[in-house]
């Protein structure tokens, strides 16, 4: 006897399951794995509202699958110099990282492998420009994105990573009018990380503006409404399967095979200068 067909439910608890999981944080934020490329252009000039710092409490949490990540919320002491008190700080919290953001538009990202989701669709083949001393560059599986994101990342070890979106600007003078790339090496947060790099002058497409206008606040305002909801600090762990900034599967990076080779597979000109 044939068992009965399995049907996905989407209502109900389930639905009340979902809207339990989803995180806290209500901007799109920029997330890659190792060995992916992020290529976007800054919605920021570098001195304006929408790029901006601050020192944050750290408080671990974990996931139903049982990650761990870290609920961050501005301290409110250090932001205003301390013309304002912090509970967190009057508790005795000492826990605490820097972290820096900035709002981008992402056109697409780079990844080792195909789209993962079985019921999704193929992502476009694209081969990078050959590096020096190789016939052919690496193929890689090209995701449209086409949205305005955050950048909210850790400033580095000695700021090494802050250093290069600072470097940028130093060099270029404004952080907009260039295509940019961002690339991710390592899969968890002791071999992690980060290369900001110049793939070529050019401006964002006029098409974007509405989308950028409806979606873009500053940074200063997403960085207090950590603070809005900072009563979820002291409760139990919520219920979030979003994987943390710093943390990816292990072996991601090793998991992309290189694909068959394909006539009429589409170039990708690689960055034309690093910011390290």
């Amino acid at each position: 006897m044939a068992g009965k067909k399995t049907v996905e439910k989407k209502g109900g608890i389930h639905r009340a399951r979902a809207a339990g999981s989803q995180s806290l944080f209500r901007y799109p934020k920029l997330r890659i794995g190792a060995g992916d490329r992020a290529r976007f252009w800054f919605l920021s000039d570098g001195e304006d509202e929408y790029f901006d710092g601050a020192r944050f409490h750290l408080f671990p949490r974990t996931t139903r699958s049982g990650k761990v990540y870290n609920q961050e919320v501005m301290c409110l002491r250090l932001r205003t110099d301390g013309d304002e008190s912090c509970t967190f700080c009057e508790e005795g919290h000492e826990e605490m990282a820097l972290r820096f953001s900035i709002w981008i538009w992402v056109d697409h990202v780079l990844h080792l492998g195909d789209n993962p989701d079985p019921e999704g669709q193929a992502w476009e083949q694209i081969r990078l420009a050959a590096e020096k001393g190789k016939k052919k560059g690496r193929i890689m599986f090209k995701e449209a994105i086409g949205q305005p994101m955050v950048i909210w990342m850790a400033y580095g070890k000695e700021w090494v990573w802050f250093s290069q979106f600072d470097a940028a600007l130093n060099q270029y003078g404004t952080l907009e009018g260039r295509l940019y790339e961002l690339k991710r090496v390592g899969s968890n947060m002791q071999d992690t990380d980060y290369t900001l790099s110049m793939v070529k002058a050019t401006k964002l497409p006029k098409t974007t503006a509405e989308k950028v206008e409806a979606a873009r606040v500053s940074i200063d305002q997403i960085f207090a409404e950590t603070v809005s909801g900072a009563g979820t600090a002291r409760r139990p762990t919520r219920l979030s399967d979003n994987q943390p900034e710093d943390e990816a599967e292990e072996g991601a990076e090793e998991a992309g095979e290189e694909p068959q080779e394909e006539e009429g597979i589409p170039q990708e000109e690689e960055p034309a200068e690093d910011l390290v």
